[in-house]
């Protein structure tokens, strides 16, 4: 455990200073490439390990005691929350309905998941995407696309594929109820796997992963800034500049990850800009 705990102090120290002390880069070109490489895993471990801890204590505390819950209600209410003679049919990518339009359903606002908008979902194949906002519906859908509100002030839109072609009703939708409320009695169980696996198996996927793309990015912007350090006449290799990239990169990730957590779209290039200067100081320290 002691053990442990001196690889945390050891990491954060690290963190400090590959933040706020440019003179300590002149140290990390003394040690191997795989303490850098370690340093940045970690680095994404933690940050993934705490959405993870985030949502399993979200899930936790307000969905897994309601499993029960939704289960009856899901068992008993299901077959009632579609609304009475609605057809829609899609061919070809292509919506059409047998109702008057726009039409509005609005049955699931017993569940909350539109909190804000005066209808869940509105079907209008004459209307644009940016209409969602005039009906005031949480999702739209159009002749060829479905639409969903983002942030409360943006929509994404998401095409319908070409090749689809299905038509749901009544009995179609009963027949899919039937087929899923024998497993709604393994709702919670699977919450609590999803809870266990987020925190222990999840952190490591979305570390792994987001290195390999975060080692793809450094290694095309360590090419095109050993231009500059040629420029500026520092012997510097390649690979120790990359190296210093890898540590200089801090200040971006976590920025960016402050950024996306309160909801806001990190500007184009913004990341590259910052870790541009942050790499300019530190090789005015060689």
């Amino acid at each position: 455990m002691r053990k442990i705990t001196n690889k945390i102090k050891f990491f954060f120290n690290v963190l400090v200073k590959s933040l706020t002390k440019f003179p300590y880069y002149k140290e990390i070109t003394k040690a191997r490439l795989s303490f850098s490489f370690k340093y940045l895993f970690f680095l994404f471990y933690l940050i993934s390990l705490i959405g993870s801890l985030v949502f399993a204590i979200s899930i936790s505390a307000f969905v897994l005691p309601k499993a029960p819950e939704i289960s009856n209600y899901v068992s008993s209410k299901a077959k009632d929350l579609y609304p009475k003679g609605l057809v829609v049919n899609i061919k070809d990518g292509i919506v059409t309905t047998n109702e008057e339009e726009p039409f509005f359903v609005d049955t699931l606002t017993q569940f909350n998941l539109a909190k804000g908008y005066e209808h869940v979902l509105t079907i209008d194949t004459s209307a644009s995407p940016s209409d969602i906002k005039k009906y005031k519906t949480f999702a739209l859908i159009t002749k060829d696309s479905v639409v969903t509100i983002q942030n409360n002030d943006s929509y994404q839109v998401r095409p319908i594929d070409k090749e689809t072609n299905l038509t749901i009703d009544e009995k179609t939708y009963d027949n899919l109820i039937s087929q899923i409320t024998p497993y709604l009695k393994y709702l919670q169980p699977a919450l609590i796997a999803v809870i266990v696996l987020s925190i222990l198996i999840w952190p490591f996927i979305s570390a792994f992963f987001s290195m390999g793309l975060q080692t793809l990015y450094l290694i095309i912007f360590s090419i095109i800034f050993f231009l500059l350090v040629k420029i500026m006449k520092k012997e510097i290799s390649f690979k120790k500049l990359f190296q210093l990239t890898i540590h200089a990169s801090t200040l971006p990730i976590i920025l960016g990850v402050i950024i996306s957590t309160l909801g806001i779209h990190m500007p184009f290039l913004l990341g590259s800009a910052i870790l541009f200067v942050f790499m300019v100081l530190v090789i005015n320290e060689f």
